[in-house]
């Protein structure tokens, strides 16, 4: 797996194992193995969506994130497939935060640094979370008896 996924879904599975029954994520950061290769992981914040970002810091690491995320009311993460607008979109997966009736999207941005280090933790990761939106349930799968009427058919 893309080790750029795989830490999305680690950190949206012990997440929701935090957010739902309170585990403690102390021991997640930095022993889970998608952070082997990392220097850093932090989480900013873009408060005004569409604009340049003016990121300011959330959490300086993913246990620090999940105890900001229980302390503001979040209930639960989503993995969403997130694609940009334009002539060549980009498609990226993101981490959806579900609290009350906004959502918000975290966004992870991948960069190297020293590729000569001995320790190999060369990546720099920075988690970011743009500017609410309503929430809303994603579409439920269509039925045989749904397509019929869609296309038309008996």
């Amino acid at each position: 797996m893309q080790g750029s996924l795989a830490q999305a879904v680690a950190l949206t599975i012990y997440g929701n194992a935090a957010l739902a029954i309170g585990l403690d994520p102390a021991g997640f950061y930095p022993s889970n193995s998608t952070f082997k290769y990392c220097q850093s992981v932090t989480f900013s914040e873009n408060p005004r969506a569409g604009s340049k970002p003016e990121l300011a810091s959330y959490a300086s690491d993913p246990v620090a994130w999940i105890k900001n995320l229980q302390g503001e009311g979040a209930s639960l993460l989503r993995m969403n497939y997130a694609s940009s607008e334009g002539r060549n979109p980009v498609k990226r997966m993101t981490i959806e935060e579900i609290r009350g009736a906004k959502s918000f999207r975290w966004e992870g941005t991948w960069r190297a640094s020293d590729s000569r280090r001995a320790d190999r933790r060369i990546w720099q990761v920075n988690y970011c979370r743009t500017a609410a939106s309503p929430f809303r349930f994603a579409p439920e799968p269509m039925t045989r008896k749904h397509r019929r009427k869609s296309w038309g058919a008996a």
